[in-house]
C-alpha cells in the first residue's frame, strides 16, 4: 500500500542579474599562450598537451571565431597561430574577451529543510499545508514531517550560493535583487512512496534524504508529525575569528586628526574604480569639504556608494537623516557627481566607520576605526587601522556587504561587496609575519576577556563615552588585568553618556583605583575607541567600551580589528603620553 511522504520545504523566489555566456578556461588560455610563442599544427599541439585532438580543434575554432587564431600553412601543411590581436591579449595579460550578456530575470528554486538540497523550481511541485489535511480527509495516508535541529542559513551569502546552483552552466549570477526576494515557507513537496518507488522525487535528491522518505513511509508510529532529525551540519560560529597573516607597518596605524585626513585625501586621490565609505554621524559640510576630491575620483572613472549609520535602519537620527538628504540634492544637481556618487537615504544602524576602495592599481586598501569621515573636522583625537592585505579587505568587505544586504537598500551593493571579498581571497596570501582579524558585535566583549586574562604585562582600554556598561566592559577586564601588570591599568574616556554624569563618574575615580585601576578622563577633543595589552596587541575599532555593549542581532552594528605585532602595543603606550602629560 502506497504511502504519501511530505518534506517540508522553502520555496524561493528573486529578481537577478545574470552574466550569460562561456568563459575561457585555464586550458583555453594555455593553448592561446602556446600558439603565441610558435606557430604549429593542431596534431602536434594536441600530442605537446597530451590532450585529445577533437578537444584542441574545438577550443581552436572558438578563438578563431573571436579573432584570436588564424590559420597559415607550415610546409604546405595547415597550423594555427594568434593574430595580432591574439598576441596584444597574451603580452598585455588582459582577460580573454568573451560574448557574455548580462541579461535579468526571474529565479525560482526550492530546498527541503532536512538536507537543504537545492531543486530547481520546475522539478519540484510545492503544495501548502491544507492539502495534507485534503488528501487525510480522502483517507490517503499522508506523512508529515517535522524538522528538529540546525535549519538551513538564510544569509546573502547562503542564498547566492543556492541561486547560482540553479542557474545554467553558461550562466554566472551577478547580483540578486533583495527587495524581490521572496521565502516562502509552510510547504511540502509531497512524495509517494511505494516499495522501492518513489513518485515526485527529483533526480538529484542525495542518498541521505531518500533515506529519511524510507524510514518516514515504513513507520508504524501514528504519531504525526513525523519527527526527523536535521542532516544540517550546525557549526556554530567563532565568537573571535582566527588570525588572517598579514603585513602591517608603522604608518598603518592611522594616529590623530590630522592623520586622518591626509589618509583620507590619499584614498579619494588614488582610487579609480571604487569607493564604499561608511559614517556613523554625517554633515553637509562633511561632504562637502571633500567634494573637489571626489570630483576627481570620479573623473578618474571611479564610482562611489556613501552609507551612514546614526539611529536604527526603522527609526533613523531625524539630523543625521536630513543631512543625507541635503547632500542627496547637491548630488543630484550636479551633472558630474549625479551618475557615480550615491548616498544612501536609509541608516544602516551601525557605529562602525569603514573605508573600502581601490588603490589606483590592482589592489585595494581598507580603513577601520573611530573616525567619522563626513562628519568630523579633524580636530579630534582619532585611531584608525589601514590594511592593504587581500585576505583581511576580504573579511572587512564581507562584513560591509551583510551589514548593507537589507531590505531599503540597493540590493546590488551587499552582492557586490560579497563578489569582491570572493575575488580578493583568491589572490596570493600576504608575505608578512604580523596577525589581524575583525572583530564585530559581541566578539568585542570575548577579546576583552581574552586579553585580560592573558596575563598582560600592560592593559589600557580607551573610550569615547563613560556610562552604565563600564564596569562589566572595561574595569572589571581591567582589574583581573592587574594582577599581573607591571604597570597600572589604565581606562580612559572622553565624556560621560546615559545615566552616568560627569560628578558621579569622578566620584569613581577613588573606588576604581582601591581596584588597582586608573580611570583617567581625557577632555581634549578625545574621540578614539582602543584598548592596548602587553607589548603587541592592540584592536582598533569604533565601539564606545565604557558606554554600550553589542546586543546579540547587531553583529555588524561595531567594527573593528585586532592586529598583533611586536611591540605595536608598546609603541602606541610610549606615544600618547607625548598628546597626554596626564599619563
Amino acid at each position: 500500500m502506497s504511502v504519501v511522504v511530505a518534506i517540508p520545504i522553502r520555496r524561493v523566489s528573486t529578481r537577478a542579474v545574470i552574466e550569460k555566456g562561456r568563459g575561457w578556461s585555464a586550458l583555453d588560455e594555455f593553448v592561446l599562450w602556446s600558439l603565441s610563442r610558435e606557430a604549429m599544427s593542431a596534431t602536434r599541439l594536441a600530442d605537446d598537451l597530451d590532450i585529445p585532438r577533437r578537444v584542441i580543434l574545438e577550443i581552436i575554432v572558438r578563438m578563431m571565431r573571436f579573432r584570436l587564431l588564424e590559420a597559415v600553412l607550415i610546409d604546405g601543411f595547415p597550423a594555427f597561430q594568434t593574430t595580432a590581436f591574439g598576441a596584444a591579449v597574451v603580452a598585455g595579460g588582459s582577460e580573454i574577451p568573451t560574448d557574455k550578456q548580462r541579461i535579468t530575470r526571474n529565479v525560482s528554486f526550492v530546498y527541503d529543510t532536512i538536507t537543504g538540497t537545492v531543486f530547481s523550481r520546475r522539478d519540484v511541485a510545492g503544495k501548502r499545508a491544507g492539502v495534507i489535511l485534503s488528501l487525510r480527509q480522502k483517507g490517503i495516508d499522508v506523512r508529515d514531517i517535522e524538522v528538529r535541529g540546525a535549519l538551513p542559513k538564510t544569509t546573502p551569502q547562503e542564498n547566492f550560493a543556492r541561486i547560482q546552483k540553479v542557474l545554467r552552466e553558461d550562466e554566472k549570477l551577478l547580483f540578486f535583487d533583495g527587495d524581490t526576494f521572496v521565502e516562502r515557507q509552510n510547504e511540502f513537496m509531497l512524495i509517494v512512496v511505494d516499495g522501492a518507488s518513489m513518485r515526485n522525487l527529483p533526480d538529484r535528491a542525495p542518498e541521505s534524504l531518500k533515506q529519511e522518505i524510507a524510514r518516514v513511509a515504513a513507520s508504524t508510529d501514528g504519531v504525526r508529525p513525523v519527527v526527523v532529525a536535521s542532516h544540517i551540519q550546525d557549526e556554530p560560529e567563532k565568537v573571535l575569528p582566527d588570525p588572517i597573516t598579514v603585513a602591517f607597518e608603522a604608518d598603518d596605524l592611522i594616529f590623530g586628526g590630522d592623520a586622518h585626513r591626509e589618509r583620507l585625501k590619499r584614498i579619494l586621490g588614488r582610487a579609480r574604480r571604487r569607493i564604499f565609505l561608511h559614517s556613523t554621524f554625517l554633515r553637509l559640510g562633511g561632504f562637502t569639504r571633500w567634494i573637489d576630491e571626489i570630483r576627481d575620483a570620479v573623473r578618474r572613472g571611479a564610482k562611489i556608494d556613501l552609507f551612514w549609520g546614526a539611529g536604527a535602519p526603522d527609526n533613523p537620527n531625524e539630523k543625521a537623516f536630513l543631512q543625507a538628504a541635503e547632500i542627496s540634492k547637491l548630488i543630484a544637481a550636479d551633472d558630474l557627481l549625479r551618475e557615480r556618487v550615491r548616498i544612501h537615504l536609509r541608516s544602516t544602524g551601525s557605529h562602525s566607520k569603514l573605508i573600502i576602495a581601490d588603490d589606483g592599481d590592482e589592489g585595494y586598501v581598507a580603513v577601520v576605526g573611530s573616525c567619522n569621515w563626513l562628519y568630523t573636522s579633524f580636530d579630534r583625537f582619532e585611531l584608525s587601522c589601514e590594511f592593504r592585505d587581500p585576505r583581511l579587505i576580504a573579511e572587512i568587505a564581507e562584513a560591509f556587504g551583510a551589514m548593507v544586504a537589507r531590505p531599503g537598500f540597493k540590493p546590488e551593493i551587499g552582492t557586490e561587496l560579497y563578489i569582491l571579498a570572493r575575488s580578493l581571497r583568491r589572490r596570493p596570501e600576504s608575505t608578512g609575519h604580523h596577525r589581524a582579524r575583525v572583530i564585530a558585535g559581541q566578539a568585542h566583549e570575548a577579546i576583552l576577556r581574552e586579553a585580560s586574562g592573558s596575563r598582560p604585562s600592560r592593559f589600557l582600554v580607551a573610550s569615547d563615552k563613560f556610562g552604565n556598561s563600564a564596569f562589566a566592559n572595561a574595569i572589571i577586564p581591567a582589574e583581573v588585568a592587574a594582577a599581573t601588570a607591571r604597570t597600572e591599568p589604565v581606562v580612559i574616556y572622553g565624556s560621560t553618556a546615559g545615566l552616568v554624569s560627569g560628578p558621579i563618574a569622578a566620584g569613581m575615580t577613588i573606588d576604581v583605583r582601591e581596584r588597582g585601576v586608573r580611570l583617567l578622563r581625557i577632555s581634549e577633543g578625545f574621540h578614539a575607541k582602543f584598548l592596548l595589552w602587553g607589548d603587541d596587541d592592540i584592536v582598533v575599532t569604533s565601539i564606545n567600551w565604557c558606554s554600550w555593549t553589542s546586543p546579540p542581532d547587531a553583529s555588524f552594528g561595531e567594527i573593528g580589528v585586532h592586529i598583533s605585532r611586536p611591540g605595536l602595543a608598546r609603541q602606541l603606550a610610549e606615544r600618547l603620553p607625548l598628546i597626554w602629560s596626564q599619563l
